[in-house]
This record gives structure tokens, C-alpha cells and sequence, in this order.
């Protein structure tokens, strides 16, 4: 974690699931700036990101403490994924994990847990392309909403009938 300039609110800290161990322990902004700057440097890498919104915060943040923004290569994997399949609507990271690894997760709303979960969804969609095999990601996305849609039904269904009983 990283320090904030304001306080924590308990709503926040409740939401993020953070104790004041993980806040007290949590490393400066100017700490961070400068081990990300150094792993960008020695690594070079390709960062991935779900969604426009972390490059946007990362912009904002260089912006509020006077740091020179870091030159680096960001691939927003829903966009990519997007455009690949045609799609007219980027999907959410945990309907992408669903779809590309099978493995159902709700958003925790945690940094590791999603950028774990853009890791999968990368690799499996990698191995997809590298392999060749063409998937059709608008019925699989229309087949999966189906089956929500009859799970949701059953789960009526038997709540109707409990409370008959």
C-alpha cells in the first residue's frame, strides 16, 4: 500500500478490507515513485492494465506531487480483447476470468487480486492467439448471460418454494 496525503476514512478502510497495520505499514508516495522509476528502468516491461482507469490515477498522482511522469509501454487488455473479438462493449475483468479460465470470482477490490486476475485472463488469451483457435467471444458471452439468466430463475424458484413450505 501506499501512504496517502488525507486520512482513511472507515467507510474506505471497511470497503478495501485494510486494518491499520497494513495502513501504517504502507510505503511513501516518493518511496513508491522511486521503485517503480527503478523497475521500469532495469526491466523495461510491458505493463497491462484493465481499463483506462489505473494509467488515468497514475497521471493524476505523478501530477499532485510534482513527479516527472515514467515513460513505460501500458497495453489496456480490455481494449485489446475488445477490439479483437469485435466486441461493442469492453467486458468486465471478472466476466473476462470467467470467460477465459472458467474460474467464477466476484471484484474484491483489491490490487493483487485484480492484477492476478489480469495475469490469467493475459495468459489464457495468449494461449488462445498463439494457438490459433478461433473463438466466437460474442456467443460465449451470450451463452454464459443465458446461463445467469436460468441460475437467477432457479434461485427464485426455490426460494418461492421455501417459503411456500
Amino acid at each position: 500500500y501506499i501512504k496517502t496525503d488525507n486520512e482513511v476514512t472507515f467507510r474506505t478502510k471497511k470497503f478495501l478490507k485494510l486494518d491499520e497495520e497494513e495502513l501504517n505499514e504502507a510505503i511513501s508516495q516518493e518511496q513508491f515513485y522511486e521503485d517503480y522509476k527503478r523497475i521500469v528502468e532495469i526491466y523495461n516491461p510491458v505493463i497491462l492494465t484493465w481499463g483506462g482507469s489505473d494509467l488515468k490515477e497514475l497521471n493524476i498522482f505523478y501530477e499532485q506531487h510534482n513527479f516527472k511522469p515514467i515513460k513505460a509501454e501500458y497495453v489496456d487488455l480490455s481494449n485489446l480483447i475488445k477490439r479483437h473479438y469485435g466486441l461493442k462493449e469492453e467486458i468486465s475483468l471478472f466476466n473476462a476470468l470467467r470467460i477465459f479460465t472458467g474460474t467464477s470470482a466476484s471484484q474484491a477490490h483489491h490490487a493483487l487480486t485484480d492484477a492476478s486476475a489480469t495475469k490469467e485472463v493475459f495468459d489464457n488469451f495468449k494461449k488462445i492467439i498463439n494457438s490459433g483457435t478461433v473463438v466466437d467471444l460474442k456467443q460465449v458471452i451470450k451463452d454464459l448471460k443465458e446461463k445467469d439468466k436460468q441460475s437467477q430463475n432457479e434461485t427464485k424458484e426455490e426460494k418461492s418454494e421455501n417459503v411456500a413450505l
